[in-house]
């Protein structure tokens, strides 16, 4: 009779998925052959397994991100830019997953919650174990924005906005010069001229200092346009559904953006009226909405006024140009946006950061700056129009795009893309509208008193400030639209709604994590069974119909106890032996031991270290 004790070799949890010396599958050499009489069987005298286990996942299972302005008891969601989105684990029947693979689908999940340029693919997940690797803990969810972008990437995937209804007008994109032509002569200003507008469709503007630079050198006298817009709606739409062009204050209501500058006539089309340079933003106006709909339109940005941080007392005649300028410079930093022209050496602010948001100018409430972007338009891409000039030579050339270039970015897609979710699902009523028509967005007259925003921008390291990462686990009053969260004994956090106070690392404490405070409860519903690879013992797998070689059935339960995941020991108390089948000695100089699951596939959820006693013995007559 002899006892073999066969174990592996390497404890940590980093070989899951390898069958190398793993906790399920290893080899044992022997200096000395053991000589295995003819006519033997063996039998497990003890098992010693660290078992994973598995956490239960059903499609109920939901939980929220918010990243923004931290809320208290003076700072509302209302006051904010920001909104609640919920995630998406990608489960729509109950399914059992080890740990690991639940952390990858919370990862994949706060990612998509967080659809911004500056978050997307920043979020992580990971499991928390102890020193030895083999207890699980929990999960530490980790939150961080990109750095600033410095690589310039000029869009080459341009789409003209009105191509299904004015094929014959729009842009051409030359990707050698990076120029952009209009298709449509100037004699037709009032007709197809006004199609001439496209966007690019390749990677959102970096919000960290993002820069949107178009040369102006080969517009003059002529109509020209330079914006930032969310993604095209639903069907391709070339503006949002809920934008009311009637309302526009633009003169091309055709036009669309979220922020744009125009060269535009007073009359268009009119003989000798000279182009003015404009400024207009896309908002909310409460002023026109009906019933349950609302609307959102062009409101024009009144930047030469003295209070505006302009460097214009009057709008800029384009016309005649006496600046010189010929280039236009679009910057973001995290929710502002400025505008400069430049020409002749020289620098002058057409849209500042610092003045009010907003006034009453002649018993009308307007806009002095661009608006804080929110959460529907934090995914911008540029757009540009240009009319031909009387020459037919007239073009716009992109000198610089601080775009993101993301992994697993799409444009417009909903899993990346607030809007894109909102037109992909229908759900501009109940997602966008409460966003868009918070005080600091409603441009009506009737907005008294008139609001100022708070924007959010960034500290000298050129990280955000005053944007905080919050989850929410269950529902939480402050957090509307939060009612399905559910998530709080799933992530490690019980009887918790809300983690909104994280741990700070990071050499500017720009990374933001919430670590596990319960341990998850996990569950083991296989059965594991000890397989001797290397001896041809005589056992049959009637559920996999063929021929077997294993020995042993672990119990459900540790030996004496009733836990069933984590160090569990098994002994038998009167041993199983099994013909070795062996008609001759066999000089055994290597164990070969497997752990599988019932259908034989290796049992990936062990971990540290495994110890399996063998004996062997002589058959008894």
């Amino acid at each position: 009779m002899s006892l073999v004790i066969a174990s592996n070799e390497i404890q940590s949890n980093t070989v899951r998925g390898s069958s190398f010396q793993a906790p399920f599958s290893w080899s044992n050499h022997l200096d000395q052959p053991l000589v295995i009489k003819a006519g033997s069987e063996v039998a497990v005298s003890s098992l010693k397994i660290n078992k994973d286990g598995t956490i239960t996942l059903n499609a109920h299972n939901k939980f929220y991100v918010y990243f923004g302005k931290k809320l208290s008891g003076t700072v509302a969601i209302e006051d904010t830019s920001s909104a609640v989105h919920i995630t998406d684990l990608g489960i729509t029947s109950p399914t059992d997953m080890t740990v690991e693979t639940l952390a990858t689908k919370i990862q994949a999940g706060l990612n998509e919650a967080l659809p911004t340029p500056e978050t997307f693919g920043m979020a992580s997940c990971e499991v928390v174990r102890n020193a030895e690797g083999t207890d699980f803990l929990g999960f530490k969810m980790s939150f961080t924005t990109r750095a600033p972008e410095t690589v310039s990437t000029i869009p080459q995937n341009w789409v003209n906005l009105w191509s299904d209804s004015e094929p014959t007008a729009g842009l051409t994109f030359n990707s050698a010069s990076n120029t952009l032509t209009p298709k449509t002569s100037y004699a037709v200003v009032k007709t197809l001229g006004r199609y001439n507008i496209a966007t690019a469709t390749d990677t959102p503007l970096c919000l960290n200092g993002g820069v949107f630079q178009v040369n102006l050198a080969n517009a003059s006298g002529t109509a020209w346009a330079v914006g930032l817009r969310r993604c095209i709606g639903v069907e391709g739409e070339p503006v949002p559904l809920d934008y009311d062009p009637s309302q526009s204050e633009l003169g091309y209501s055709e036009h669309y953006a979220d922020f744009i500058v125009h060269a535009v006539q007073d009359n268009i089309g009119t003989a000798g009226n000279n182009f003015k340079i404009k400024v207009h933003t896309s908002v909310y106006d409460g002023a026109v909405m009906e019933g349950d709909d609302y609307y959102s339109t062009m409101k024009e940005v009144i930047y030469h006024n003295a209070s505006a941080g302009s460097s214009f007392s009057a709008e800029y005649n384009w016309s005649t140009n006496g600046s010189g300028i010929d280039t236009l410079i679009m910057e973001v930093i995290n929710e502002e946006i400025s505008v400069v022209l430049t020409g002749g050496g020289k620098s002058y602010t057409l849209v500042a950061t610092t003045p009010d948001y907003k006034a009453v100018i002649g018993g009308i409430t307007r806009p002095l700056r661009f608006p804080p972007i929110r959460d529907t338009c934090r995914n911008l891409y540029p757009v540009c129009f240009i009319q031909q000039n009387a020459s037919n030579n007239s073009s716009l050339k992109i000198d610089k795009w601080l775009g993101r270039t993301i992994t697993n970015f799409t444009y417009a897609s909903p899993k990346n893309d607030w809007w894109g979710y909102i037109n992909a699902y229908d759900l501009g009523q109940t997602l966008a509208r409460p966003v868009e028509s918070r005080p600091m967005f409603d441009i009506s007259s009737a907005q008294d008193p008139i609001v100022q925003p708070t924007y959010l921008g960034r500290n000298a390291s050129d990280w955000f400030t005053d944007n905080d990462f919050s989850v929410v686990l269950r529902p939480n009053a402050s957090y509307t639209d939060s009612g399905l969260a559910n998530a709080d004994r799933l992530l490690g956090f019980d009887g918790v709604n809300l983690l909104e106070n994280a741990s700070k690392s990071g050499s500017n404490s720009e990374i933001s994590s919430y670590t596990s405070t319960n341990v998850p409860e996990l569950k083991s519903t296989s059965s594991l069974f000890v397989r001797l690879n290397n001896i041809p013992v005589k056992s049959y797998n009637a559920g996999q119909s063929r021929r077997s070689q294993i020995i042993y059935s672990a119990p459900r339960f540790s030996s004496g106890t009733d836990q069933s995941v984590g160090s569990l020991f098994f002994e038998a108390p009167e041993k199983t032996y099994i013909s070795c089948d062996n008609i001759a000695d066999i000089n055994l100089n290597q164990v070969d031991i497997d752990i599988v699951n019932e259908d034989e596939t290796l049992a990936d959820d062990l971990l540290g270290k495994t110890v399996c006693t063998l004996h062997f013995r002589e058959k008894k007559v």
